[in-house]
């Protein structure tokens, strides 16, 4: 190494520890991405709520198998926002770039 090698080394790193939940409308691909300190029922339908608030509730949603979206509470969400909700197994890989956690199919409909 040279002797200015240090420039381009990492000297200070910070990491945080967060998941995402990330949203792609299937038609126009646009992605939401929600940074989750907890992957909750609750907080997964809070972040669904802001997200459906700006653009309308989806007609269908497609979701891995995660147990916030095959909780009751999870269940009773979709129901009473007459969205129909698919469940997908994971890919063996469980690389979350090449899966995302929600796909939805907007419509206008108002949310419950």
């Amino acid at each position: 190494m040279g002797e200015n090698s240090h420039r381009f080394c990492w000297t200070d790193v910070r990491v945080h520890a967060y998941m995402f939940l990330v949203i792609v409308d299937a038609h126009s691909k646009w992605l939401e991405v929600y940074p989750m300190k907890s992957t909750t029922t609750f907080k997964t339908i809070e972040s669904l709520r802001d997200c459906f608030a700006r653009f309308g509730l989806p007609v269908t949603l497609v979701s891995d198998n995660g147990p916030q979206f095959t909780s009751h509470e999870f269940k009773t969400f979709m129901n009473s926002n007459g969205i129909k909700h698919t469940k997908r197994l994971l890919h063996s890989n469980h690389q979350a770039m090449d899966r995302p956690n929600v796909t939805c199919s907007l419509s206008s409909k108002a949310l419950s």
